[in-house]
């Protein structure tokens, strides 16, 4: 499914060729990708980042927009570790208190997140500064068909379709079939939720 054709659908569907609906229908497609990328790990929306620690030092701060990671292992004299073991950020506060004497960390928690930052805890605190950490994640700006052709528009553009009509049937107030594009939307999710599997989020992680 090329962008001109779902836009094509939705004015179709919408029956609606407003100038300033059309004007937005960009912004509605792109709205209705956050919503399935929110929710389902489409392969074109994983991506990774590193970073290094700081002996001493608990948190670990990422510039990165991170709807939810997957996977964070370390990487020590370029011989990868096993994955890091989440925990809530409280478990690791009370385990690995003030007093405990680090050591190479096997634990983490997200402390907070934002669309341009993460911050990761770890525990043990780090003893050294020679750790490197590997975190592969959820982007919160994937690719768009806005921009280019997309796994998701290639390979389940019904499931794209449907949520952007649910979008646009929210843009144009239409009440009377707000159910039925919201469950034919949320349906669509779903099944290509037990496809690919949804993102699974920390103790605490923003909604």
């Amino acid at each position: 499914m090329t962008l001109a054709e779902l836009k094509s659908d939705i004015q179709e569907w919408a029956q609606s060729s407003e100038p300033t609906f059309v004007s937005d229908l960009n912004a509605l497609i792109q709205a209705a990708e956050k919503r399935i990328y929110n929710r389902v790990i489409v392969p074109d929306a994983k991506t990774s980042i590193t970073g290094t620690t700081t002996s001493g030092t608990a948190t670990l701060a990422f510039t990165a927009d991170i709807i939810a990671p997957l996977r964070v292992w370390l990487t020590v004299s370029s011989v990868a570790r096993a994955p890091m073991i989440r925990k809530s950020a409280s478990y690791i506060r009370e385990v690995f208190s003030a007093g405990y004497l680090g050591g190479e960390p096997t634990y983490y928690a997200w402390l907070k997140s934002s669309a341009t930052a993460a911050t990761l805890l770890m525990g043990p605190t780090p003893d050294s500064s020679s750790y490197t950490v590997n975190v592969e994640f959820v982007d919160g700006t994937p690719p768009s068909l806005v921009s280019a052709a997309t796994w998701l528009s290639t390979n389940y553009p019904e499931v794209l379709r449907k949520v952007a009509l649910h979008e646009a049937a929210i843009y144009l107030k239409m009440s009377e079939q707000m159910a039925t594009y919201k469950g034919d939307a949320d349906e669509a999710v779903m099944s290509l939720m037990q496809v690919l599997g949804a993102p699974q989020k920390d103790e605490g992680w923003p909604d």
